[in-house]
């Protein structure tokens, strides 16, 4: 027989009835209180006593384990199944943790920004600060240089697709300076550039090929005097970039071409000046 306080011959009274040191007696308890008291394992009959309760004695554990009695293989199980558990996490949820991810929209335009970014820009030449100079050999004992003060034309340099580079040039051949004014007639006329008839000296590229990471071979039409020919030179990019203010974007490129004067039908003193003729391109552009 249960020794409890129904099989007892002393009084049989809730706990909850008898007097506490420093405290008063409470009012008799009713029977869903008793009930309660009894079983604070059980939360069901917490909640109808309308009061939270505390477990004070560990709940039955049959067929369980606590931590000191597992062995590592026991602890290894529950390592697999946690991570068999994670890997069935969908991916939205993991995405989700991870943090905001960036809309489809938005993806696009950075991509479309970078391919601005890295896109050839083309460039209008700016005359105030570009320049085409010649040199001819004179009397064979010195180098006689010259220039032409007025340049204009077009140009993109595209270097990781060098079949989308274009270059197109035109000097006013009118505007050739020597230094001396006869001298500078004398080369706007029928002997040398026949400016009346022909007031334009102009290059149109046909073919780029790139040769390292800031040259390439250029090869086009240059007419001088109504006569084309094909020539080819070498191309320095000679730098690009924001310059800000009233700049802008600015670019440019440096060629030194040699032509073959008599190739364009200027003759003129074969024994006193060389046939072989250097030009010395330097071009600055403003971005369109």
């Amino acid at each position: 027989m249960k020794n409890n306080c129904w099989n007892r011959r002393i009084p049989c009274l809730p706990w909850a009835l008898m007097p506490v040191s420093g405290h008063h007696p409470r009012a008799p308890a009713s029977r869903t209180e008793i009930v309660a008291r009894r079983f604070r394992g059980s939360s069901q009959v917490g909640r109808a006593a309308g009061r939270p309760l505390r477990r004070t004695h560990p709940r039955p554990t049959k067929g369980r384990m606590n931590h000191e009695e597992m062995t590592p293989m026991h602890r290894m199980t529950k390592l697999t199944l946690a991570a068999v558990g994670l890997a069935a996490v969908p991916a939205g949820v993991l995405l989700t943790a991870a943090g905001p991810q960036a809309e489809p929209g938005a993806q696009a335009s950075a991509i479309t920004t970078v391919a601005q970014q890295n896109e050839a820009r083309t460039f209008n030449i700016d005359a105030v600060h570009s320049s085409a100079h010649f040199s001819v050999v004179h009397l064979g004992v010195t180098n006689f240089i010259g220039r032409f003060n007025t340049i204009s034309g077009s140009y993109r340099l595209d270097f990781d697709n060098p079949d989308n580079s274009m270059i197109d040039i035109t000097i006013d051949v009118n505007s050739v300076d020597s230094n001396n004014a006869g001298r500078d007639r004398h080369l706007k006329g029928p002997d040398f550039f026949n400016a009346p008839q022909y007031p334009n000296a102009t290059f149109k590229g046909t073919a780029y090929e790139r040769t390292s990471d800031d040259t390439l071979r250029v090869t086009g039409d240059l007419t001088i005097r109504g006569t084309t020919r094909s020539i080819s030179f070498d191309l320095q990019h000679t730098g690009e970039g924001d310059r800000g203010g009233n700049f802008g974007y600015r670019g440019g490129f440096y060629a030194e071409p040699v032509i073959q004067r008599q190739a364009f039908g200027v003759s003129y003193m074969p024994d006193g000046l060389s046939n072989d003729v250097k030009l010395m391109i330097s071009i600055q552009g403003i971005a369109r």
